[in-house]
């Protein structure tokens, strides 16, 4: 089951995450500039519950002004494809782990 549900929560990120490209994409066509390629935020390997019914990923974004990138972690719902922020991406999450009952 885990190899079926990879790519679901793939595909959910991506949608999610693709949103404002799409919605850019909409207005006065342009060239793609580097700030535009710096905006798209990075999506992780999923770290997969024991049940198979949540993941958890890290979705990394850089900061111009900072001059450095943060990490978040979310939580996605394999069935439904529903996500939560887990972190507030103030410092660099990643590397999520299940406990061995899938109670965290």
């Amino acid at each position: 089951m885990p190899a079926a549900v990879l790519p679901r929560i793939a595909l959910a990120f991506a949608l999610a995450l693709s949103s404002p490209l799409a919605i850019a994409a909409g207005e006065a066509k342009r060239p793609i500039t580097a700030q535009d390629l710096w905006a798209v935020k990075r999506v992780g390997a999923p770290a997969l519950s024991p049940d198979g019914a949540r993941a958890v990923v890290s979705v990394q974004e850089w900061s111009i002004e900072k001059n450095k990138p943060s990490a978040s972690l979310w939580l996605v719902e394999v069935a439904s494809g529903k996500v939560r922020r887990l972190t507030t991406g103030e410092s660099s999450d990643g590397a999520a782990q299940w406990s061995h009952d899938g109670s965290r």
